[in-house]
């Protein structure tokens, strides 16, 4: 893509022949809800530990509640820390580009196909020694991240489900409207960025949008799978 793919095309100025009835293609844009929780979270760890992000630099390790917050994590690290990111699990093997002052970050969810881990630790150690930054990412670091960047991790963030402020918080942000709705904290724990996004619809209100998370996740309570201990108990009396 050309570096000017912001230009508008003519067919769209003024004198475009579009009757005034056509809806407005200008509207806001709507607000993500699984960035706001994940912005949320990530800033509440830092806070917890009392760390500076404008200040922060070295190799850092989140770990994340499953891989469903992995890639939204990464993705808001850009954000929260205002510097250039460069993702590297799913970049093709090439020369080791440093960019000093960015992040070079690793997702690691577990899926798909990783570089060698020697390629992925010279990438750390020349990238650190340069002043270009490191961010992993994993529901797992020490199994799925690579192994130089746990050792030279300069910090080390968990972070914690959602509780149920947090989530009314996201809810109000996202619909701009209030609620005084309290989710169970059972439900909070299981609410993931997926969840959110698929809660979300455009012109609802911030119950609703709760409403609808509870449901998905209730929905996906019911579908899991049930103890089969007395099925084999009854198995076994039969088969005397």
């Amino acid at each position: 893509m050309s570096a000017d793919h912001d230009a508008v095309d003519d067919s769209l100025s003024g004198d475009s022949d579009l009757p005034d009835s056509e809806p407005d293609l200008w509207l806001p844009r709507a607000v993500d809800p699984a960035q706001v929780a994940v912005r949320l979270a990530i800033q509440r760890a830092l806070a917890e530990q009392g760390i500076n992000v404008d200040t922060l630099t070295g190799a850092v390790v989140i770990e994340v509640l499953s891989p469903d917050w992995v890639s939204p994590v990464s993705l808001a690290w850009r954000d929260i820390a205002k510097v250039p990111s460069k993702r590297t699990s799913t970049s093709r093997t090439g020369d080791i580009e440093v960019r000093p002052g960015a992040w070079m970050v690793f997702d690691g969810d577990g899926s798909g196909s990783r570089h060698r881990p020697k390629y992925e630790n010279e990438q750390i150690s020349e990238s650190l020694w340069q002043g270009q930054s490191v961010l992993g990412v994993s529901q797992a670091p020490d199994r799925l991240l690579p192994p130089d960047l746990i050792r030279a991790a300069d910090l080390r963030l968990v972070l914690r489900p959602l509780d149920a402020e947090d989530l009314r918080s996201v809810a109000q942000s996202v619909t701009s409207d209030t609620t005084n709705l309290m989710l169970a904290p059972e439900v909070c724990a299981a609410v993931s960025p997926i969840v959110l996004k698929l809660a979300r619809r455009p012109g609802q209100s911030a119950e609703n949008f709760l409403r609808r998370a509870e449901g998905i996740v209730a929905r996906a309570d019911s579908g899991a799978p049930r103890p089969r201990f007395r099925w084999t108990i009854s198995l076994a009396w039969m088969l005397r």
